[in-house]
């Protein structure tokens, strides 16, 4: 009888003390580079999570016993298609607010409404590795089995993230980051620390300064160095036309009478590629529309929605990123283009700002304030406004009360402490750059 307790027990010693030891890993230390305060990054949302490594692929061991004597592999189980798994879609969206960037599509977010981001990341899992262990039983089933329930699990993975911008339709930046972490676990949730090692791996990505200058968002700063030209501003006239800006075309001038709101909105229109957007209107009668050169970009391309919902397949014809303005040409509409107004408006005068603010179905919103004042900085001359404007309200028209342009929608200063300080391109600056005369 004691021979037999003594072989249980040296069988016990072996089991918890032999084999090949499962050793515990810990997280990569990685620096990630937060979005300063004050500032704001481009909309992001992780779509899909796929899997290079094969479902049945042997990834590591499970083992038993203070050394974890091994007892069986661990086998992928994801394989190639879409990994599901929200706590790995959580964990990184977790790291993502830590560095103070703006996500769309968190799970966690039971009441988001869905929307489009401006940047739509992707991420591709090269390589994993996963150990388990259960280094001690917590309680002795009948004939003496030992019964283990609490375990430590130990991860690595390798990751290939994809930054694709939907309005250019066309991948940004591409980077490879390692995760790696051990997490202490109970019953049957080992994979906790595959999720562990993702959020590390996406700590490697927010680590990256490409990454990080991409995300931040162009008109979150202001054009050039923030310095302004303190003092009186003069008006700028359209300017002669010259070799190096050819002429494009002439717009009307507004000479008397009013157009009334409804009117304008008619002329303003929504710019879209992918799931991006931004505005812009009509201007003379051959179908030209102004807009910003940040909502184009290097498209040669751009979908254009009238408030009525038709569609129509713009062209870029020039554009400007100095003053931020751009031209796009569709076929010549029947309504016209809106008329314009060269001189400065006085301080104080009361204006309105036309677009499609925040998401494409809000097309035609208009807010109200007045002309603050006009600057100069490295990049040219601005309108500045307390008018309220959002993202999508880019390349959107500025008018006075009779509904003559007066300026384009541009950029803000966004900051916690700052309220109202939107900045516009002159309409005359807007017609010189793009060779554009009034008549």
């Amino acid at each position: 009888m004691r021979r037999s307790v003594f072989v249980v027990l040296l069988v016990c010693l072996v089991v918890l003390l032999g084999g090949c030891g499962i050793q515990k890993v810990s997280p990569i230390e990685y620096h990630a580079i937060d979005v300063p305060a004050g500032k704001k990054s481009k909309s992001i949302a992780l779509r899909k999570v796929v899997s290079k490594v094969s479902r049945g692929t042997r990834v590591g061991s499970k083992g038993i016993g203070l050394a974890c004597a091994r007892l069986s592999d661990v086998t992928w189980r994801a394989g190639r298609k879409g990994i599901s798994d929200e706590e790995w879609t959580s964990a990184f969206y977790e790291e993502m607010r830590a560095a103070n960037y703006t996500v769309v599509g968190d799970p966690d977010n039971l009441f988001e409404e869905r929307k489009s981001s401006e940047i739509v990341l992707g991420a591709k899992v090269l390589d994993v590795t996963h150990n388990i262990c259960y280094p001690m039983p917590n309680m002795w089933g009948w004939g003496g089995a030992m019964i283990y329930t609490d375990g430590v699990a130990s991860s690595t993975i390798t990751v290939e993230w994809q930054v694709y911008d939907p309005l250019d339709k066309k991948v940004l930046h591409t980077q490879v980051t390692k995760g790696a972490a051990s997490v202490d676990f109970s019953g049957d949730d080992a994979e906790v620390s595959l999720a562990a090692a993702f959020s590390n791996a996406a700590k490697g990505l927010l680590a990256d300064q490409k990454f990080h200058q991409l995300m931040l968002r162009d008109d979150d700063a202001t054009p050039a160095d923030e310095t302004f030209v303190p003092g009186p501003v003069t008006s700028a006239s359209p300017g002669p036309v010259s070799a190096d800006n050819p002429s494009m075309g002439t717009v009307p001038l507004a000479k008397g009478g009013v157009l009334s709101l409804p009117e304008v909105q008619k002329r303003v229109v929504m710019l879209q590629q992918g799931s991006g957007h931004g505005s812009g209107f009509l201007v003379g009668d051959s179908g030209l529309i102004l807009t910003n050169d940040h909502v184009v970009k290097d498209s040669k391309q751009i979908r254009v929605v009238y408030p009525d919902g038709t569609r129509v397949q713009g062209r870029v014809l020039k554009t400007d990123p100095r003053q931020d303005v751009a031209l796009v040409q569709v076929d010549s509409s029947s309504l016209g283009g809106l008329k314009v107004r060269l001189e400065d408006l006085p301080v104080g005068s009361d204006v309105y700002a036309i677009g499609a603010p925040y998401d494409k179905n809000l097309q035609g919103s208009v807010s109200k304030g007045v002309v603050s004042n006009y600057r100069v900085n490295q990049k040219g001359r601005w309108l500045q406004s307390d008018t309220t404007i959002n993202g999508g309200n880019s390349g959107g028209p500025l008018v006075d009360a009779q509904g003559r342009v007066v300026g384009m929608c541009s950029w803000s200063v966004r900051a916690d402490d700052v309220v109202g300080l939107n900045f516009f391109v002159p309409i005359a600056d807007a017609l010189r750059v793009m060779g554009l005369s009034a008549q």
